[in-house]
């Protein structure tokens, strides 16, 4: 007998056009620089520091980071961009300024204000930088990596690869539920259909039938291609055997799961009685929301080689510069 060969995780996924940048690998050896240059580990460490009124330090990192990599730019460009910093975070009249040492504050206003050339004024910029990115390191960098700021972080950036899938398999949990008031149930069994409706299309997938008395399902349901973005689950809480009949309804917007930005999220719903939502049933349903191991896998797989190659294209770089130095010196 000839198997067919089943189908890859890869090649049921629907892709967006760019996923570049996304699932970048953070942890407890990320540099600062390294984080500072991702936009998640930014976006988290502006947000920690935020928190602790220091944000002017990491703010004026960004912004200087950002400085030297556009220095290639027109002269005229790099000189406002620079005046905008200096008067920003630098002069003592400035918005939040920064602390400096007596010797790098004096550089670089004297630089601004006997109108030295750029190269000057990238030089004490610079100076500047390196002192701030020093303070940081040791002060509010390290509270960052001790703080659930820093966790959450490193999570959205294990999983940052997922937000650019257009459609991925989800597991949903029918966990179990609670009767505060089921005499539409009383002493029968019940089970709960779960439709995932997107796009004028539904899937439907359904529940073993358990007691009302107990309501406990603890069944996983598999949809293999799930879109997170304009799609719902609707549960519907059921009773009967041969003449089913729909006693509550509860709806759950798939993109609440994504913006939790979690590997896993449990929700608790509400079930109505009827379609607006606005009659409740008396009873509330725990449903558990997660990704497929098995895209996760593939997407952890992915992203080391993504490393591995970058690695392999760095080393033969500089093979490659150290031959053309030798030739030099021959």
């Amino acid at each position: 007998e000839i198997r067919k060969k089943r189908p890859t995780v890869g090649s049921r996924l629907k892709t967006s056009r760019s996923m570049e940048g996304l699932g970048v690998n953070l942890d407890a050896k990320s540099s600062l620089r390294e984080v500072i240059g991702t936009k998640l580990g930014l976006k988290y460490l502006k947000r920690f520091s935020a928190s602790e009124h220091s944000d002017e330090n990491v703010r004026f990192l960004e912004e200087a980071h950002a400085f030297h990599q556009s220095s290639i730019q027109k002269i005229q460009e790099i000189m406002l961009q620079a005046r905008s910093i200096y008067d920003r975070y630098i002069n003592t009249t400035g918005e939040r300024p920064v602390n400096l040492s007596s010797g790098a504050f004096n550089a670089v206003q004297n630089s601004f204000l006997n109108g030295g050339n750029v190269e000057e004024m990238l030089s004490n910029l610079e100076r500047c930088e390196k002192e701030v990115q020093y303070m940081v390191e040791r002060d509010t960098f390290k509270r960052f990596k001790q703080d659930i700021a820093w966790d959450k972080c490193t999570r959205m950036a294990a999983i940052s690869k997922l937000v650019a899938l257009d459609e991925v398999p989800l597991d949903v949990e029918v966990q179990g539920a609670v009767m505060t008031s089921h005499a539409n149930a009383q002493g029968r069994n019940v089970f709960v259909k779960v439709h995932l409706v997107s796009n004028g299309k539904t899937e439907t997938q359904k529940t073993s039938a358990c007691n009302a008395s107990k309501c406990a399902w603890f069944q996983i349901l598999r949809f293999k291609s799930a879109p997170l973005k304009n799609a719902s689950l609707i549960f519907e809480l059921g009773t009967g055997v041969i003449m089913c009949r729909t006693i509550g309804k509860a709806v759950l917007p798939l993109h609440k799961f994504q913006e939790s930005g979690s590997l896993s999220e449990v929700f608790h719903l509400e079930f109505t009685k009827d379609k607006d939502g606005k009659v409740k049933l008396g009873c509330q349903l725990d449903v558990a929301i997660s990704y497929c191991q098995e895209i996760l896998d593939q997407i952890r797989n992915q992203n080391k080689e993504i490393v591995s190659g970058a690695n392999k294209e760095e080393n033969k770089q500089q093979h490659m510069e150290k031959i053309e130095e030798d030739s030099k010196i021959k």
